[in-house]
């Protein structure tokens, strides 16, 4: 099973911030973009509950959770590079796995 913590790990290093930054309350594009990113990741490739992944990304609501899938669904719908690169952590997660 991928965990968050190796979804977080890959996250960072693509989007060339330090890990902790996903869990920080910091607002700016550069760091909620690639947070909204791994949550999405968290949500499609974990088992793990809205409330659960907001616990792992800085004791976040269910609510804001589900505002960054909607937004990260909006900009990967828009954004087909993003989307690609996207596929490719993936891609890398369930590689990990076996």
């Amino acid at each position: 099973m991928t965990s968050v913590a190796s979804i977080k790990t890959l996250v960072a290093q693509a989007a060339q911030i330090d890990e902790c930054e996903l869990s920080s309350a910091r607002r700016s594009t550069r760091f909620s973009r690639p947070r909204h990113i791994a949550i999405y990741l968290a949500r499609h490739v974990t088992p793990h509950s809205l409330p659960a992944i907001g616990r792992l990304f800085g004791n976040r609501d269910h609510s804001t959770v589900l505002n960054a899938l909607q937004r990260i669904d909006e900009y990967l719908a828009e954004h087909p590079q993003a989307k690609d690169d996207a596929a490719a952590i993936v891609a890398v997660l369930r590689k990990s796995e076996t």
